[in-house]
């Protein structure tokens, strides 16, 4: 996708509301296989709120499948940020040939199975791990409500791309979705004959495919158009303002400092950030006394200005949070991933200290300048 030159980062996919959509309603299947509605049988995996099969080298093919798809939607559920560990090494990896990119990420994926490795090479260590027992169905059930909160928030990271209309006509999808699961697990079960199997599957097929084509169709025909409305609506924010580069440029001209937030709804150490540190009243109180421009950068949707911004900062992702101190914005200071309200307000002081410096000095670079840079 970059090499084709599209303005990609860690999470880009979280901007496609048909991306967020599917997710949701392959999470929310999940959960009621979970919670016994139905019993799922998906490519290489085990039966889900199910028993599992042993069969032999054929079975052991399918484990190894099932790995990989686990593997896959671990990684596409942990994606939406880069904090706190991977916003610089993405960055890195995003400006570079296609080999380091792959060598990168292949080194990030051996991360992730290590605990697994460890454990196949050291199989006695399992006996540390709970022994099976009733309460794993009652873990897999409450595992359920976790996916169906992960639904909510899929939900809620839609609405804020194109509206409540959305989000209801997607649940609308669910709830017929939820009726074509119902059916299969309420008419298979081992002793079923071919003809009622088939029978079972055609409905519940034409049940989600009435959904899609009833609630789902028109609102990703019209996709585009909401998204680019819906950013409007949403960005300003008591003093913060709607992010463009000629408006921090305007900004910047007239010698404040300027606090730019990278942000996106579907990131969630974004919005901790946002309502723990960036709404605590020391902050806000010391933002007012300096007169900080407050700027809002929301990636939610797809922006090219921002990505080409983020580059240039060294990051693939958010969060990122810049000050471009007053009379000094050619030394902007990057925040970490992870903020706290002690270097918030460090930070707020170190530039005040360079506008001090500056004072009675000429003009120094802009946002666009630093992204050619």
């Amino acid at each position: 996708l970059q090499a084709g030159g599209e303005q990609i980062g860690w999470g880009f996919q979280f901007q496609t509301p048909g991306f967020v959509i599917l997710l949701s309603a392959l999470v929310f299947v999940l959960g009621l296989s979970l919670f016994g509605l139905v019993t799922i049988q998906l490519p290489g995996m085990a039966s889900l709120g199910g028993v599992g099969r042993e069969r032999g080298r054929e079975g052991a093919r399918d484990g190894l499948t099932a790995s990989f798809f686990n593997g896959v939607l671990a990684t596409v559920l942990a994606t939406p940020c880069t904090a706190p560990f991977m916003g610089t090494a993405l960055g890195f990896a995003f400006t570079q040939s296609a080999p380091l990119i792959f060598a990168i990420f292949a080194a990030t994926g051996a991360g992730m199975a290590l605990p697994y490795a460890v454990l196949a090479a050291r199989p006695g260590w399992t006996r540390f791990l709970p022994k099976p027992g009733e309460w794993m169905e009652r873990f897999k059930q409450f595992m359920g409500f976790l996916l169906m909160g992960t639904v909510l928030w899929l939900l809620w990271v839609l609405g804020k791309q194109l509206g409540m209309e959305a989000v209801i006509w997607t649940s609308a999808f669910l709830l017929a979705l939820a009726v074509a699961c119902w059916i299969i697990g309420q008419w298979l079960d081992l002793r079923s004959t071919r003809r009622r199997r088939l029978t079972a599957w055609i409905a519940a097929l034409a049940i989600t495919a009435a959904g899609y084509s009833v609630f789902l169709h028109p609102l990703l025909a019209s996709a585009n158009n909401l998204a680019q409305l819906q950013p409007a609506a949403e960005a300003v924010g008591e003093r913060w303002q709607p992010f463009s580069v000629e408006r921090v440029e305007g900004l910047i001209a007239s010698g404040s400092h300027v606090f730019v937030d990278f942000t996106a709804e579907w990131c969630w150490t974004c919005k901790v950030n946002e309502y723990t540190v960036l709404a605590d009243d020391d902050v806000r109180e010391r933002f007012a006394e300096l007169d900080v421009q407050l700027v809002r950068a929301d990636w939610t949707n797809r922006d090219a200005e921002i990505a080409k911004l983020l580059r240039a900062f060294g990051r693939s992702g958010v969060p990122l949070y810049v000050i471009f101190p007053g009379g000094r914005p050619d030394h902007p200071l990057v925040l970490p991933e992870v903020i706290t309200t002690g270097i918030v307000l460090e930070k707020l002081e170190e530039a005040e200290a360079l506008r001090r410096e500056s004072a009675g000095r000429g003009e120094a670079n802009s946002p666009r300048q630093a992204e050619q840079s």
